[in-house]
């Protein structure tokens, strides 16, 4: 179902891809992962998503600021580009099973429920631990969570330096922050001050992100989704009509 895709993402993705995001499988709370060793308060949520600028400014703008003080008790980066995982976590994820370790628990994640449902990341959006249409079904998804992924850093940087914060002193240093497989994020961040980081945005981080969400309105398109590195799978593999019908 379409509405298994976050609305901020929604007015990206083609016509005719948004029409085949059909979300058939939905029985978290019976999660089948479980028998397979998945920690069964934590589940799939054994990942600290890297939530863009915009994102937080859309949960900011619902009213609830609770978000940023749960990210940050749990070592969360706060950075203009969005908050990312504490520094360290990505190799301790990498070295556990995946869905096995609560330690790494989501900091968004309530009563075994995902609070941010609705402004969830691009990753999260594209993880299916099952599909009813098999390996491709399950590629669908993942490809699609990469699209949004890339979409996602683009955009995020994008607005960091529309809203006149220093984009090109940092920018390694964000990519590094956002890599998958880190290498020196710890040797950055200790040369990184905040303060040079934010700009006349030190300790008010909440307008910045809510500026950030006015901002990416317009910014996010079919076209910023298109021009994204993994879009191309989509090219080549998904035809116009329904994506299971093979």
């Amino acid at each position: 179902m379409i509405s298994s895709i976050p609305q901020i993402f929604q007015q990206a993705i083609p016509k005719e891809l948004l029409n085949q995001c059909t979300n058939e499988f939905d029985k978290c709370s019976q999660c089948l992962m479980v028998s397979n060793g998945f920690d069964t308060k934590s589940k799939c949520c054994t990942y600290f998503p890297f939530l863009p600028n915009f994102s937080m400014g859309h949960l900011i703008k619902s009213g609830n600021t609770d978000y940023i003080s749960k990210a940050l008790a749990a070592g969360g980066l706060l950075l203009p580009i969005g908050i990312c995982p504490p520094l360290g976590y990505k190799e301790k994820y990498q070295e556990t099973r995946f869905g096995g370790d609560a330690s790494l628990s989501c900091p968004y994640l309530s009563d075994g429920k995902c609070s941010i449902w609705s402004a969830r990341s691009g990753v999260c959006t594209g993880f299916q631990c099952y599909s009813s249409y098999g390996d491709f079904g399950r590629m669908f998804w993942g490809r699609l969570g990469q699209v949004l992924f890339e979409m996602e850093t683009e955009l995020s940087l994008k607005l960091t330096d529309e809203l006149g914060l220093p984009l090109k002193a940092h920018r390694d240093y964000y990519l590094e922050m956002l890599s998958t497989d880190p290498v020196n994020q710890r040797q950055y961040h200790l040369e990184i001050d905040p303060r040079d980081l934010w700009g006349p945005y030190y300790s008010r981080e909440h307008q910045f992100y809510e500026k950030s969400y006015d901002l990416a309105q317009d910014m996010i398109t079919v076209d910023l989704f298109k021009e994204q590195e993994s879009y191309k799978w989509f090219e080549v593999n998904v035809s116009n009509s329904r994506v299971y019908n093979y």
